[in-house]
């Protein structure tokens, strides 16, 4: 049996549909009824009482259909407007409560949701949740999980969820780069930073800095300098550099540095 979706835009129009057939095939039965009583059509009587339940039953459904798809574009609409995460991930739960399969883009906003209120086993939960309907976190939500496990010190898990993404975004790579660094996996950084120049993605000034400052620690001086060479080319080729303060990803290090301080 396939889970009902809350694609609100595609359930009230079949809500109505349904209903509207529902009420037409029940007003067509009055009046054969009416007539089987006026005509004295005992058989007409008899298919009519035969009949009455298995029609009350549909009509039933149909308006239970309508108030689902009501109730989904009401709890739809509440995620997508609200501002504020604790909102959309209350309105996240009480359509799983209400046993509605929320949508893609819901499974997306309860993530992001999860991730801003620290809340990263639910966030964790809710990403398996959607694989099972076959949805895949969006490229926000995945940065959304990478950062809350890297900002509570969880820094394998937030690789993992990089390394399982099939097509992981450039804040993607950023982040991950900084939790390399952090899990001492410094040549993985490094094949990664190459791999964001090759694909031409804005390259970070930050980011770069504190990947050749943690390579030459090492002793790495020759790598460093390799960074330092193909930095610069990417810098002219994109002509562009990201802006550092424009997201969280760029203070990923600093977020880290804050958990193991306490």
């Amino acid at each position: 049996m396939q889970p009902e979706s809350c694609h609100a835009a595609n359930s009230m129009p079949c809500a109505s549909s349904n209903d509207l057939q529902m009420n037409a095939l029940m007003a067509l039965l009055v009046v054969v009824f009416v007539l089987s009583k006026v005509t004295q059509d005992e058989g007409t009587a008899e298919f009519w009482i035969i009949l009455m339940p298995g029609l009350t039953y549909a009509i039933g459904c149909a308006n239970a259909r309508k108030k689902q798809a009501e109730l989904r574009l009401t709890l739809a609409r509440d995620m997508r407007e609200s501002g504020m995460p604790e909102s959309a991930l209350g309105a996240f739960e009480d359509m799983v409560k209400q046993g509605l399969t929320p949508d893609e883009p819901a499974f997306n906003r309860a993530i992001c949701a999860c991730a801003r209120l620290g809340r990263v086993d639910r966030a964790l939960q809710v990403r398996e949740q959607m694989s099972l309907y076959g949805f895949s976190p969006s490229g926000e939500a995945v940065v959304a999980m990478i950062r809350a496990c890297a900002a509570a010190g969880r820094v394998g898990e937030a690789l993992d969820i990089f390394e399982e993404c099939d097509q992981p975004g450039y804040l993607a790579h950023r982040d991950a780069i900084h939790c390399y660094i952090e899990a001492e996996r410094l040549g993985r950084a490094v094949i990664l930073h190459k791999e964001m120049a090759d694909s031409d993605m804005l390259p970070c000034a930050k980011t770069f800095q504190r990947l050749t400052c943690a390579v030459q620690e090492q002793g790495w001086t020759e790598i460093a300098a390799e960074l330092s060479e193909g930095f610069s080319g990417w810098v002219k080729r994109t002509g562009a550099l990201a802006d550092d303060t424009s997201d969280a990803s760029t203070h990923i290090s600093e977020n880290m540095g804050e958990v193991h301080s306490q």
